[in-house]
């Protein structure tokens, strides 16, 4: 194929229309075959119990440094408890929120009354994100239990 010239000098032929439908059905193709973010199933498939902690990444020295976090996941909705780190038998906070279609999060708790903001995202068989207040930035990690 000869290549494109333009009737001007120094002037860049536009890309034939061809070339331009070509590139835009590779780039589907492409993105059809990104692996999903979430198990087959959907956001139904999240429904258990979701088990972990939130560790201390920057924050005051009274942040706690571990603090365990449950999620009890139906049909998309997320009731939450922060439990104590001493007695992880002791919830001190609750929230709700819903999980949104590709598998985020968002929530607020305000545990001894500071507004702890609770973000990531659910996968396959973890949660990962962060929770802020502040005073402390968390990196949480969820897995979910057997049932």
């Amino acid at each position: 194929m000869p290549p494109i010239r333009s009737r001007r000098p120094g002037h860049v032929a536009p890309i034939p229309r061809i070339l331009k439908l070509t590139l835009i059905f590779f780039a589907l193709v492409l993105a059809s075959c990104a692996k999903p973010l979430l198990p087959p199933g959907g956001i139904a498939a999240l429904d258990g119990i979701w088990r972990g902690e939130a560790v201390r990444r920057v924050g005051l020295p009274d942040c706690p440094t571990v603090t365990p976090y449950v999620m009890t996941v139906r049909e998309g909705a997320v009731t939450g408890e922060i439990r104590q780190a001493r007695n992880p038998d002791v919830v001190i906070d609750r929230f709700q929120a819903f999980i949104e279609y590709d598998g985020a999060l968002y929530a607020r708790a305000r545990p001894g009354g500071e507004d702890i903001d609770i973000f990531g995202r659910f996968l396959a068989n973890r949660f990962e994100g962060e929770t802020k207040s502040r005073s402390c930035t968390n990196r949480i990690t969820l897995t979910r239990q057997p049932e």
